[in-house]
């Protein structure tokens, strides 16, 4: 976490600058602008996710997965350092403050960003309106699973299709715009999920778990399937569509309002999403999931379904 505005700011007052792409502080006069490499290492020795019973899946014939007992592929994403089971993202969980643009100062007893979760005590991120190319804004929360907060779930892989898993994105907390690094498909995952003119209740592993924390972590992987399966639904983030040339979605997709607008392809089997083991978990714990694909979107159920037509059809005509 960054906190840039100068130690005697109390009353922040933020406001961004569009030209150079960074917050300033109209009280302390504190600029945002961090030139720190973002870091692509993550903590060490992340916990195991825990032995779940077996659940009955229908899983789509066409997409095969990567079972190699840690969960996972080195063969597809090589730059991808050891994670959680669950969406594998890791922040920078250290509060830094800059003294100037371009110059910061490692300060090593800041206040901490995030206070401690007990028993089934989560965070929500309550990602704020915008339009898709906006600065990412959130609050966060903490709320308790046993009375059922209402959020969706976000279910993704760390790495974006070309393998990328550096910390290279950044997204802005509170009404000090905090600084966060998430990597970039988490970062387009929030951009696709986010509407312009009302807030959105999320789950999402990179934010809403400090991930310098091993006994948080530790804690939040055994609770899993209870984050997922409360959850009123599973959005699954398969990456961004090629298809989409580039252009901005002034909505992000929905099913009630849209349909099923994601066609069923090859490519899709290709995707990094589809080569863990622990999205199983994820998908069956979800009382309903949806998949997007950049602009585009699914049902699962119909997404299962289309895949076994599309299985049978290739079966009768490789017999033919």
């Amino acid at each position: 976490m960054i906190n840039w505005h100068s130690s005697a700011c109390r009353r922040p007052d933020v406001m961004f600058l569009d030209d150079i792409g960074a917050p300033s502080c109209l009280n302390c006069g504190e600029i945002g602008a961090i030139d720190e490499a973002p870091s692509a290492n993550a903590p060490n020795n992340p916990p195991e996710t825990p032995q779940r019973a077996g659940f009955e899946l229908r899983w789509p014939a066409s997409l095969s997965f990567t079972e190699d007992g840690s969960g996972n592929d080195d063969s597809t994403e090589q730059s991808k350092p050891n994670c959680p089971a669950a969406g594998e993202m890791f922040v920078a969980g250290e509060t830094l403050r800059a003294t100037d643009v371009g110059k910061h100062t490692t300060a090593s007893a800041e206040m901490s960003f995030y206070e401690p979760l007990h028993a089934r005590k989560i965070r929500i991120l309550q990602l704020l309106p915008g339009e898709y190319g906006d600065p990412v804004r959130c609050n966060i929360r903490t709320v308790d699973l046993q009375f059922k907060p209402e959020y969706e779930a976000l279910s993704y892989t760390w790495a974006d299709s070309n393998g990328d898993a550096s910390l290279s994105q950044r997204i802005y907390i509170g009404e000090r715009y905090d600084i966060l690094r998430i990597t970039a498909n988490c970062a387009n995952a929030l951009r696709r999920l986010r509407f312009p003119a009302w807030s959105r209740d999320l789950w999402v592993d990179a934010v809403c778990i400090d991930q310098n924390n091993i006994y948080e972590r530790s804690h939040q992987v055994g609770i899993m399937r209870y984050i997922y399966a409360t959850a009123k639904r599973v959005l699954v983030y398969l990456g961004e569509d090629a298809e989409d040339n580039g252009q901005d979605p002034a909505i992000p997709w929905k099913y009630e309002n849209q349909g099923n607008t994601l066609e069923l392809n090859t490519g899709i089997s290709h995707r990094p999403y589809f080569t863990r083991t622990w999205i199983i978990q994820e998908i069956a714990s979800a009382r309903s999931a949806w998949i997007i694909c950049g602009s585009r979107g699914m049902r699962w159920q119909d997404f299962v379904a289309a895949d076994a037509e599309y299985q049978t059809h290739e079966t009768k005509s490789s017999l033919c």
